[in-house]
């Protein structure tokens, strides 16, 4: 998703309203410290899985070019941004850096960090009630960026 943001706006495309950001993985280059840091916590990211994950998608790619690690892009000019993700994944700094960045480039960003929530807790939503209001502030997060005609 952010990756097309870049390419949009590359091209003097016009961009979404808005952009919801759940539970990302924003650097291939696997340099954010909670990858390691959070290998105990995080129950569905196995240890060294980023690594193999990242060499899968690939291939011979090189995992610094910001199609595949957006973060390391310019985010200047891109719209405001809900970013959601559980305090326990191994992906929360980037999270927590592509929230900054966002902020650094003048862009609008709001960081959620759900305590004790694990990788897209959304999906349990008709079991977990944290995921049920996750997705409806997503959900309100877009209408309120959404113009009406």
């Amino acid at each position: 998703m952010l990756g097309a943001l870049h390419i949009l706006r590359n091209k003097e495309r016009p961009l979404p309203a808005c952009f919801v950001a759940i539970c990302g993985w924003y650097d291939l280059t696997n340099s954010s410290p909670s990858i390691v840091s959070n290998g105990t916590r995080d129950i569905f990211v196995p240890p060294n899985f980023t690594d193999a994950a990242a060499r899968l998608y690939l291939g011979e790619a090189d995992p610094r070019d910001i199609r595949a690690s957006p973060l390391l892009g310019d985010l200047r000019g891109f719209p405001p941004c809900l970013i959601q993700i559980g305090e326990t994944e191994r992906l929360i700094d980037d999270s927590k850096r592509l929230h900054e960045k966002l902020g650094f480039a003048g862009v609008s960003s709001t960081l959620e960090i759900w305590p004790d929530m694990p990788l897209i807790w959304h999906f349990f939503g008709p079991m977990l009630d944290e995921g049920v209001h996750a997705t409806e502030k997503a959900a309100a997060f877009i209408v309120d960026h959404t113009p009406t005609f």
